[in-house]
């Protein structure tokens, strides 16, 4: 499947400052990078890094002036679907050495506080079976609301208010998972049917010996995404992080399937 990404940026800064920007498509595991182009304005000083676990990349920018870019990407995705609910948890002693941390508490995503509902609503066993009635479970039972959150907002105040958007939906879903010692991180994506269009965020889950696309939403299913980045949650993903003060003027996010 073709993918088309179409994504406009436009900051007021306050003052000349440094930014973190995450909104590169990655280049391969089921994807591949057609053609992508990154124009911002003014030309500023950029610097490109790896991203977390070598999967895509981030930019260093200084900016002087208001931040402005534009980000034109065509991305074809060769992902497979799969039935969740038939994979299988891997034995927490085979685990790799780079998966371990993905089963510990995070900023946003605390398993301990998930315990007792992992066992009493899900049954408690570390399958892909669980994981998929938690998954189904929280589409049937959450509000997609974006006064239900901010940037403070862990999984389990979104466990409790029901509602959120998919940085929410998502931080549920790991936290559920690593409450079983199922590692699990944060994804963020493109996708095409997100609605309203926008930055997507999805949870992984490492299962059958390698990591599973998992979106709690409904909005996007693995074979329709195009991964930006992972980490441990929100913090960790961030589609543009500043160093002092800006305002948001415009941001659009438009993915299509090429027709």
């Amino acid at each position: 499947m073709l993918l088309n990404i179409d994504v406009a940026l436009d900051y007021e800064c306050t003052e000349a400052l440094s930014i973190l920007l995450q909104i590169e498509a990655a280049d391969g595991d089921g994807q591949t990078i057609r053609k992508a182009g990154l124009d911002i304005e003014g030309d500023p000083s950029t610097r490109m890094i790896e991203g977390d676990e070598g999967i895509g990349s981030r930019r260093w920018i200084w900016s002087e002036r208001d931040f402005t870019a534009r980000y034109k990407a065509q991305v074809e995705v060769t992902r497979q679907p799969f039935k969740l609910a038939e994979l299988e948890r891997e034995p927490l002693v085979r685990l790799p050495a780079d998966v371990v941390k993905y089963i510990f508490a995070s900023r946003y995503c605390d398993p301990i506080a998930f315990g007792s509902v992992a066992i009493e609503k899900f049954g408690g066993i570390p399958s892909g079976k669980t994981m998929a009635a938690m998954r189904d479970w929280v589409e049937e039972n959450f509000t997609y609301d974006s006064r239900a959150s901010d940037a403070s907002t862990t999984g389990f105040d979104t466990w409790e208010k029901r509602a959120g958007v998919c940085r929410d939906y998502a931080h549920v879903m790991i936290s559920l998972a690593r409450s079983l010692s199922v590692p699990a991180r944060m994804v963020s994506v493109y996708a095409p049917d997100v609605n309203p269009q926008d930055f997507h965020a999805v949870a992984e889950l490492w299962l059958g010996g390698e990591w599973r696309l998992v979106d709690a939403t409904g909005m996007a299913h693995p074979h329709q995404m195009v991964r930006v980045g992972v980490g441990r949650d929100a913090a960790d993903i961030s589609f543009l992080t500043a160093f002092a003060p800006v305002n948001l003027k415009s941001q659009s996010v438009q993915v299509s399937r090429e027709t």
